[in-house]
């Protein structure tokens, strides 16, 4: 069995008219050629007329190269292309992956095809039924394509794309199917130990990454033209997807500055929060000022403060966050006193204590937190001091019940841890 490329050549036309041909059973291919030429129903209609008018005696038949299966069409070109240049041939195909490429059926041969089908049954508007199709099914069952085959099927479908009313139908056909079980786990077993290339993971990632519109920020005025992977736009950014998500939505109005551009697409727009307005500032530290503005919020981010703590600072609840307080003198004396206030509020008074060992004496006072600080006290068993749950806590009693209890009475340890 010899795979390559043949010639069949007409030694008595005065032109040597050859046909190219391969095969990958040339000795086959040979007896199926000259038994349709002797029944005269060769499927090349020029060299069945040649070989009627000068008779099988006048053909030479031999092989011109010997060529592995996967070259076979490849030689077959070459080959044919050479011997139309040299002289004529028999074959009609100029291209032998396409041999109807390029030529048209004639009025008259298209006629000849309509008339040879006339009266004959067709299979328009007709469906197989369950059990041919089962036949069918059982026929393909286990089939397995060759490389070259597969490369063929492969190159007829490049640059081909199906039109919308195709995609229709396939979408419909697709609907409400779902693989079972089985099939899953076929799936699941062809592509253990697969990697997908890097071409074909950031072709993926393109193809999930969703558009997103143009952004525009509120204090810089720059903007962000649209484009496709809003997550890796954030992370670029050092933005939250989902706040920025939102604000695709229409769910929200602005994430760290940054807002649509263009917000006529939206079913609803989001009105935009009420900022908080703040006073000139003034950063001793750094020797910076700035002047009073209407959104906190903004001043932090170009600063990089807690938004939370200047807020406090505003509010007097403390002095200053990383050096910032207001640039005037009389706003910080008043927030300064209502942190005061607030600290006075949140105290508790505490009566007088006495040592019982030398006699020190701790006037009343409002805040016994900051007492316990002062002179190294467990706050909370100064607390049970004052509720009468314990005696002393360290050598320190209130005031009252030491003046009524003799000092040899008492138990200097107890409560001293």
């Amino acid at each position: 069995m010899t795979s390559g490329i043949y010639v069949i050549v007409n030694m008595n036309d005065g032109c040597m008219t050859t046909y190219v041909g391969s095969s990958q059973n040339i000795e086959a291919r040979w007896r199926d050629h000259r038994s349709t030429l002797r029944r005269g129903i060769h499927d090349n209609n020029y060299l069945q007329q040649a070989y009627n008018k000068y008779g099988s005696d006048s053909f030479e038949w031999s092989v011109i190269e010997i060529v592995d299966r996967a070259l076979l069409i490849e030689r077959e070109q070459y080959w044919l292309d050479r011997h139309r240049v040299d002289g004529k041939v028999y074959n009609l195909a100029m291209a032998i992956e396409a041999p109807f490429q390029g030529r048209k059926h004639t009025d008259a041969a298209k006629e000849k095809v309509r008339q040879s089908r006339l009266g004959k049954p067709t299979f328009l508007g007709k469906r197989h039924t369950a059990e041919t199709k089962a036949k069918i099914s059982r026929a393909l069952t286990g089939r397995v394509f060759g490389e070259a085959t597969i490369d063929k099927m492969r190159q007829a479908r490049l640059g081909k794309t199906l039109s919308e009313t195709t995609k229709e139908k396939l979408r419909m056909i697709m609907t409400g199917r779902k693989h079972t079980p089985e099939t899953r786990a076929k799936i699941s077993v062809a592509h253990q130990g697969e990697k997908h290339t890097q071409e074909h993971t950031r072709n993926q990632a393109e193809t999930i990454a969703l558009c997103y519109p143009a952004f525009v920020h509120c204090d810089t005025g720059e903007i962000i033209p649209s484009g496709r992977n809003l997550n890796a736009l954030c992370r670029e950014k050092d933005l939250l997807q989902g706040a920025m998500w939102h604000i695709v939505d229409g769910k929200q109005y602005q994430h760290r500055g940054w807002r649509l551009q263009d917000t006529s697409g939206l079913d609803r727009i989001p009105e935009p929060k009420r900022y908080r307005a703040y006073p000139a500032l003034v950063n001793k530290e750094l020797g910076l000022k700035e002047p009073a503005g209407v959104n906190v919020a903004a001043f932090c981010r170009r600063f990089d403060l807690d938004p939370s703590l200047m807020r406090a600072v505003l509010n007097g609840a403390v002095i200053s966050h990383r050096g910032w307080m207001p640039a005037d003198r009389d706003l910080q004396v008043a927030l300064a006193e209502k942190a005061a206030h607030l600290a006075a509020g949140h105290a508790k008074a505490h009566p007088a204590f006495v040592h019982i060992r030398n006699g020190e004496i701790i006037p009343p006072g409002i805040n016994v937190a900051k007492m316990c600080r002062e002179r190294g006290l467990d706050r909370s068993n100064m607390y049970r001091v004052m509720h009468g749950k314990q005696r002393q806590h360290k050598g320190w009693m209130v005031h009252d019940q030491a003046a009524s209890v003799p000092l040899s009475g008492l138990d200097v340890t107890e409560g001293a841890q």
